[in-house]
């Protein structure tokens, strides 16, 4: 028998056949929340949903019993809002937490949707600033735990948020950070002076001694100086790369994103930073962290789909 695992984010709605914990079938759609906050209903992403789910289901070779779900689906703009879950929270928390339903508008098939994690003393509007909320990643850290066995780290997710998750020794989530550095870094790159500056599109590589000079750029004069310093490199030094100006700018907002110590765990863990990404951005992160005598893992898109999944299916498992 197999099962549909759907992850719907922001942008993007990615559904997948599995079989024996194996992908079988892959399909995707440019569709996400966004569209439902934009539209102010979630009909494109329900009819994203049902053709996405028919073409994973049109070539099963065998019963699929079950879709599960997890991300930005379960929130108010997804498909149906599951009210997060508080840290520390693990497999059970997730879980119990989940919430199972029939939509036949949608599909035939019983469909479970898992809930995300609030960090912090929620509703103490005096310490707002130590609070924060993940939908997708929980299923994420499950699927990462499950693969290396429950011993605790950091995970690094670089979406256009930037999240960093610390798991305790028995694989709960006990804490995250999210910043809006990659949307910032998409709009400073596209909708200010420094458009002209750097290369277009999203960033595939860095050069890791640019790359660390914006870091130090950051440390000594703070971002808004030393973005604006990548201006000058375009006006009075030809010879400095589009490439190069970029790295620069990369690395001083991956410096602002790590900049408070008291929030670092990964040093104190004793094990890997687990970097979630692909392209320029986390390969900045790597070399920055990396001289800071910090050991990173990085896992590719392919990789990181498969944990996703994973957690998918250790979830359905916990649920008996």
């Amino acid at each position: 028998m197999a099962i549909i695992a759907i992850d719907a984010g922001t942008t993007t709605t990615r559904v997948w056949r599995v079989a024996g914990g194996v992908i079988e079938e892959t399909a995707v759609a440019a569709v996400g929340v966004r569209d439902t906050a934009r539209d102010g209903h979630n009909g494109r992403l329900r009819s994203a949903l049902c053709d996405l789910i028919g073409q994973v289901r049109h070539t099963a070779t065998e019963p699929v019993t079950q879709i599960a779900a997890a991300g930005m689906i379960t929130s108010a703009l997804g498909l149906r809002e599951v009210p997060h879950v508080p840290a520390p929270a693990g497999v059970r928390e997730l879980a119990t937490g989940a919430v199972a339903f029939v939509d036949a508008d949608l599909c035939d098939l019983p469909i479970v949707l898992f809930p995300g994690v609030r960090c912090g003393p929620w509703g103490d509007q005096s310490a707002i600033a130590q609070t924060d909320i993940m939908r997708g990643e929980e299923t994420l850290c499950v699927g990462l735990q499950a693969e290396h066995g429950s011993t605790g780290g950091t995970v690094m997710n670089l979406g256009s948020h930037w999240k960093s998750i610390t798991l305790d020794a028995r694989g709960r989530i006990t804490g995250s950070r999210t910043t809006l550095s990659g949307e910032l870094l998409h709009a400073v790159m596209t909708q200010t002076v420094l458009a002209s500056a750097v290369p277009t599109g999203r960033p595939e590589g860095i050069e890791p001694e640019w790359c660390l000079r914006g870091a130090e750029a950051f440390q000594a004069h703070g971002l808004s100086r030393a973005l604006f310093t990548v201006r000058l490199w375009e006006l009075q030094a030809p010879d400095v790369t589009a490439v190069q100006r970029l790295s620069y700018l990369i690395g001083a907002m991956v410096a602002e994103a790590i900049k408070a110590p008291e929030e670092q765990t990964w040093d104190a863990s004793g094990e890997p930073l687990w970097i979630i990404g692909e392209g320029g951005v986390a390969a900045a992160w790597e070399v920055i962290l990396e001289s800071q005598g910090t050991r990173v893992q990085r896992y590719s898109p392919e990789a990181t789909t498969a944990a996703f999944v994973r957690g998918i299916g250790e979830l359905l498992a916990a649920r008996g």
